[in-house]
This record gives structure tokens, C-alpha cells and sequence, in this order.
């Protein structure tokens, strides 16, 4: 709740990993209004108020809704081949549009969620049209935000219990727990994990804090501030899953041009008395205790 005043919420990719997470944090205090692509991926909030995208449906929102705040979250990624038209109408014209209509009807914060993968250090071809998309995305924001609060939260390797399989930590906690031999780069990559309530706490703590924002842009690392090797990482899921898993070290290549240090400077968060609560054992744990 900001100020006196209950305040209503718009958030797109409400049935994605981090959407249904901030969902159940702020439905306590705040008015969700959710967008999704499909009902056919059916999460169940604690508000029912969710449409699944499209023009007319997002005019009507804005029309018989006061919106206080926009997030963000609804992304595409190319991880398949696929029209490259849908990853464009997903990742830059879609926030474009959402940008517009919070213009046009008044919503004073727009917060868009970005990728670390968005970053000058990073030439690696993994992802590149996502990432792409993502920057051209947060460029056409910005030059947009003439009269609108836009905050950029940019998310660093986000992990925890329900996420998809084909992210690298479930994936590789799956395949340790089924005893599989597994096939990795030298993993001598520095990555800055955060878990899920983590990063969701940050959200929170930002939109609580909205009313004392007065720049036109913000932006937040959302990370730990803590590298840790991907061997590292790999290592101590090894021993806490306990596992007969051979671990092949180096029997994978490393992706040519990849940023080799992504570890993230969240003292802008930390100036808003967010910390994380979290580190990769506890996250770790979380992750086997919902596959119990």
C-alpha cells in the first residue's frame, strides 16, 4: 500500500515464474489486475482478475481501471526456431503499447524487467535475439517516458522452486537427483545467483518506495552482489542433492564471446533496505523441498 490508498497493480506474464511469485506477495496489500498469452498455462492467483492479451482487452483495462503501477514481466524467449516477428511483437512492441496506454490514461510508474544478459560484456551468440530484443526494448522506454515514472529492474541468474526445466539450476538439480552423468563447460563462468523471494522482495520494496520517485528513470540490479563460479555452484548442488552423478567438467565447450564475470551492484537496492534473505544452500534446499 502506498500511502492511504489501496493501489491497483497491472501485471503482464502473471502465469510466468516470477509473475505468479510477485503475485502472492503483493495481492495481500495491492489490487492485481494479471495479463497472460494463454489460459492454457492457468495459474491460480489469489485475485481472478486475469486476461490474456490482446489490443482491445488491454484498452479496456486502462479505461475502467485506475492503474497505478505497470509491471513488466511478460517475455519471449528464442531458446526454439520460430517467426522472429512474435519474439519482436513480444519483447518491444507489446511494452511499447503498454508504455502508451499508461501514458495516455495516467499511470504515473511503468517497471520494466530486464535480463543481465543485457549487458555491454556480453557478445555471446546464447540468446542474442532475446537479448536483443530486451535492449532495443528498454531503448525505446526510455525515449519514450516523457511523463511517466520508468524503472528498469534488471534481474541477474533467478532461480527457485516451479521454474522451467529448461533453466539451467532446475535442469541441473533434475538431472543430479535421476543420477545422470552431466556434461559442462569448464565452469569457471562467475555468475551472480539470486533466488526467486529474493528478487520478488526487491519488486516489492521498489513499489513501495514509488511515491518518493521523482527521476523519470530508475534502474535496480537485482542480484546478491556475490560471484560465484558455475563450478562452484555445480558442486554444491552435487553435495546437497546427494548424488551419484558424474560430473563432466570441461567436456563442454564455453560459449565464444560470454561475459565471464556477471555479478551485480544492487546498492541501489540496499539503499532502500532491501537485502537478500537467501543464499545457494537455503535456495538450494527450498528447490529439493518442493520436489519431495
Amino acid at each position: 500500500m502506498i500511502g492511504n490508498k489501496v493501489k491497483t497493480i497491472l501485471i503482464t506474464g502473471i502465469n510466468g515464474f516470477l509473475g505468479r511469485n510477485l503475485e502472492r506477495k503483493l495481492s495481500p496489500n495491492y489490487r492485481v489486475i494479471g495479463l497472460t498469452r494463454s489460459m492454457r498455462q492457468s495459474y491460480q492467483c489469489s485475485s481472478s482478475d486475469i486476461h490474456v492479451f490482446s489490443d482491445k482487452i488491454i484498452k479496456k483495462i486502462f479505461e475502467e481501471n485506475t492503474i497505478d503501477v505497470v509491471v513488466h514481466l511478460a517475455t519471449l524467449y528464442n531458446t526454439t526456431a520460430f517467426d522472429y516477428s512474435e519474439l519482436v511483437e513480444s519483447n518491444i512492441l507489446l511494452p511499447v503499447k503498454l508504455l502508451s496506454y499508461a501514458r495516455n490514461f495516467g499511470t504515473p510508474v511503468f517497471i520494466n524487467c530486464d535480463t543481465f544478459f543485457n549487458s555491454k560484456n556480453n557478445d555471446s551468440g546464447y540468446l542474442s535475439h532475446y537479448t536483443l530484443s530486451k535492449r532495443h526494448s528498454l531503448e525505446w522506454l526510455r525515449s519514450l517516458n516523457k511523463d511517466i515514472v520508468l524503472i528498469n529492474m534488471k534481474i541477474f541468474h533467478m532461480y527457485g522452486p516451479m521454474d522451467s526445466d529448461r533453466k539451467f539450476v532446475n535442469w541441473l538439480i533434475k538431472e543430479m537427483i535421476a543420477g545422470n552423468p552431466i556434461s559442462l563447460t569448464d565452469g569457471e563462468q562467475v555468475r551472480d545467483f539470486i533466488f526467486v523471494d529474493d528478487v520478488v522482495d526487491a519488486f516489492e520494496v521498489v513499489i513501495n518506495h514509488i511515491d518518493n520517485m521523482f527521476l523519470r528513470f530508475y534502474e535496480f540490479e537485482v542480484g546478491s552482489g556475490v560471484g560465484t563460479k558455475i563450478r562452484e555452484f555445480v558442486e554444491i548442488c552435487h553435495y546437497l542433492c546427494k548424488t551419484n552423478s558424474v560430473l563432466y567438467f570441461g567436456s563442454l565447450p564455453s560459449r565464444q564471446g560470454e561475459d565471464m564475470n556477471c555479478i551485480s551492484d544492487n546498492t541501489q537496492l540496499r539503499s532502500l533496505e532491501w537485502y537478500p534473505r537467501h543464499n545457494i544452500e537455503s535456495g538450494v534446499h527450498k528447490i529439493l523441498s518442493s520436489l519431495c
